[in-house]
């Protein structure tokens, strides 16, 4: 009887140091995963490093940069339209319809705006110019009425269909 309890408790422990030696092995491999996170540490000084530099960074600076070359691109565009190309006198008519359209949509809020109408139509005057536009993520479509050097009338509609 003594035998077979020693037996048992043999048993008992080289069930446990196996379970130890098991649940060591575990540990030692999270152990080695968590290792490979350590340069997180220094995740938060560069986080701040990276605040720092954006806030003194001068972005109003920038903003105003950025509007100056706005202007000066509006400029460009309207002298483009307004300077005749060498050619024929069509070719002028044709160019600065279509920079007057373009450059009165974007004033307007419109972008990626589309010409739909043939060359022939916009040499006209009055031109009446087909367009496809989006304003606020939105596709309209319609019409822009361009009379002499200026535009003269703007009938755009939403396409979308309505619901019932």
């Amino acid at each position: 009887m003594e035998l077979a309890l020693i037996v048992l408790l043999a048993l008992l422990l080289g069930v446990a140091l196996f379970a130890l030696w098991r649940q060591s092995r575990r540990l030692e491999e999270v152990s080695e995963r968590l290792d490979e996170f350590r340069a997180l540490a220094f995740l938060p000084d560069r986080v701040q490093a990276l605040a720092r530099v954006v806030e003194a960074a001068d972005l109003g600076s920038l903003h105003e940069r950025l509007d100056r070359f706005g202007e000066g691109l509006s400029r460009v565009e309207d002298l483009a339209a307004a300077l005749p190309e060498t050619g024929t006198v069509s070719g002028t008519r044709l160019q600065s319809v279509r920079a007057r359209t373009l450059r009165f949509l974007r004033d307007e809020g419109y972008h990626s705006v589309r010409i739909l109408s043939e060359d022939s139509e916009l040499e006209a005057d009055p031109a009446e110019v087909r367009v496809q536009a989006l304003r606020r993520g939105t596709v309209v479509r319609g019409r822009v009425v361009v009379a002499g050097d200026e535009v003269a009338e703007i009938r755009l509609d939403p396409h979308y269909a309505a619901f019932p």
